[in-house]
């Protein structure tokens, strides 16, 4: 295979020789990725706008749980006060943080999957199947209590189903 003209040069960095082919080698001044990102920090300076972006990506006090509470609750905010929503316990679908209710500890993914096989991967409501649905199919609560994790009280629900049993029943508590 004929790669070009080979060129024969030292790198920058560890000053390891190396061999660039075609024209593309002409500027080429590190032999590896590494001494690449080396000599980058060294003598690459970037803009000010450029330094805002990154600057953005590497805030630390991003992922503290105090920050993101404080940014939501001012994202929340704004979002009211631009398109005059309400949140909380003002928006006319609250339910005393009813959705913020924990689930019990025997409710996990092991659990949800044995009342999946027990339904036969069947939604016990429309009769389709997960294939079908192109989804997991959703485990519902009979009694809405999310603490009563008896197999009696779960069942297997595709989701356009679990979503309309709650609208429903969210449109009988209007």
């Amino acid at each position: 295979m004929n790669k070009g003209l080979a060129t024969n040069k030292q790198c920058s960095i560890c000053r390891k020789p190396f061999r660039v082919y075609g024209v593309s080698g002409k500027t080429r001044k590190c032999c590896s990725e590494t001494c690449r990102a080396k000599w980058m920090s060294l003598h690459y300076k970037p803009s000010q706008k450029q330094r805002k972006a990154i600057s953005k990506g590497t805030r630390k006090n991003h992922k503290t749980p105090a920050f993101r509470k404080k940014m939501s609750a001012i994202r929340r905010r704004v979002l009211a006060e631009g398109r005059g929503r309400l949140f909380g316990a003002d928006n006319h679908w609250w339910r005393g943080g009813k959705s913020f209710e924990e689930y019990g500890r025997e409710f996990d993914s092991h659990l949800k999957e044995k009342i999946r096989f027990l339904s036969g991967y069947k939604c016990q409501r429309c009769g389709c199947t997960q294939l079908e649905a192109g989804q997991q199919l959703c485990v519902h609560h009979k009694d809405r209590n999310k603490q009563n994790n008896k197999l009696s009280n779960l069942t297997a629900l595709c989701r356009s189903c679990h979503t309309a049993i709650h609208n429903a029943e969210e449109m009988v508590l209007r």
